[in-house]
């Protein structure tokens, strides 16, 4: 970040919203002789201090909140723009996918990949709140708690000279504290959680890739990965070229963690990317197929030739409704008159139920409900 860059963010920049943030992160304010500034000294380090403006209107204003900023990103081995982030928005934590490779040496990436890497991120976060908040191996779809809570995050900006997506998490405000004390929850809050749910993952990924580890399906879900989780985190991974994706996150200074974080990021590779397609077919295998009723409408109608032969597969998508347990979509091969009661049902919008067995072969993309029974119309009142 250039000088230039950073002052001008200083402007607005309250002085009171310095003076939280030092009394938050173990600075105690001392008396001072000028009256123009606070003296705030290290409870680490008492020979190291700053000097924080009393008021807005002084002349050298912003350089002197940038020494401050500077005083405490050395002190905290953290980049001066992450300081003044959590100085100006509070109880935010980042994390970063850094992207590497000799693709990057030409001094782009493809829009498109780009695209789908930050719906991937995305769905990592979802899977990952999932996970705390509902444990499961697997999830057909994502919990609406946890869209709910992973709204909020949002996109940070980018490092100059590096491939990096940076995504900022709020996360909820302790409760009052004294001044000179650094905030503690009595467990870190969830947004924090999700975001090292993931660092667990990645790490625990690439343990299995470098050291042969092996995953307990019937274990690893409850505070790692899970099969979504690890898809999303494996979809990063492009075979038409050479890239790696380095996963790291910095919490917010003024907020402990009960969990700290790894020593350095974590660099995913080629080996560790087929780990995590690995882990995930793996949580999906160890499921066994279920019997499910599924009530839904049809949004989906095709007619295709089967395995370009004389044979005609007809097959509906089924939009689910009223479970959270079962995938939202769900491919069906129907017999011809059930495929032409669809028809009838598509035009009337009414929704069927029916029986079957729940899959998604070889771990592919689609949900398909087999051996089904009890095709029912149902009426609109139902």
């Amino acid at each position: 970040m250039t000088l230039s860059l950073t002052m001008s963010g200083l402007g607005t920049v309250r002085p009171e919203m310095f003076q939280r943030y030092l009394a938050h992160t173990g600075w105690k304010a001392e008396a001072f002789p000028r009256e123009d500034v606070s003296k705030f000294v290290s409870t680490e380090d008492q020979s190291i201090y700053v000097l924080v403006p009393k008021e807005m209107g002084v002349s050298d204003y912003k350089a002197a909140l940038l020494r401050v900023a500077n005083t405490i990103a050395q002190f905290e081995s953290r980049d001066v723009q992450q300081v003044l982030a959590n100085v100006i928005c509070p109880n935010v934590d980042y994390l970063q996918f850094r992207f590497t490779g000799a693709i990057t040496d030409l001094g782009s990436l493809p829009l498109n990949y780009m695209l789908d890497a930050v719906s991937n991120i995305r769905h990592a976060l979802v899977y990952s709140a999932c996970g705390e908040l509902n444990p499961q191996p697997s999830y057909g779809r994502a919990l609406k708690q946890a869209i709910e809570v992973t709204k909020k995050t949002r996109f940070g900006q980018t490092s100059p000279g590096s491939f990096i997506i940076s995504v900022e998490v709020p996360h909820s405000p302790p409760a009052p504290i004294a001044r000179t004390a650094t905030a503690r929850f009595a467990e870190d809050p969830l947004e924090r959680r999700i975001v090292t749910r993931i660092l667990r993952g990645v790490s625990k990924a690439k343990l299995v890739a470098t050291r042969g580890e092996t995953v307990d399906p019937q274990e690893e879900y409850r505070y790692g990965l899970n099969a979504n989780l690890a898809d999303s985190l494996a979809a990063l991974r492009v075979d038409d070229f050479d890239l790696a994706v380095e996963v790291g996150a910095k919490w917010d200074a003024s907020v402990t963690s009960a969990t700290p974080l790894p020593d350095r990021p974590v660099l995913i590779e080629r080996t560790t990317f087929d780990s995590l397609v690995s882990i995930g077919n793996a949580f999906r295998s160890d499921i066994a197929t279920r019997d499910v009723l599924v009530t839904g409408m049809v949004v989906g109608l095709s007619r295709d030739d089967w395995d370009n032969g004389d044979e005609t597969k007809s097959v509906i998508v089924l939009k689910a409704s009223g479970r959270e347990d079962i995938p939202r979509n769900i491919r069906v091969v129907l017999s011809t008159d059930d495929y032409q009661r669809a028809c009838d049902v598509h035009k009337e919008r009414k929704q069927i139920r029916l029986r079957g067995r729940l899959e998604r072969p070889g771990g592919g993309k689609h949900w398909w409900l087999t051996a089904y029974r009890d095709f029912e119309v149902m009426d609109r009142g139902s």
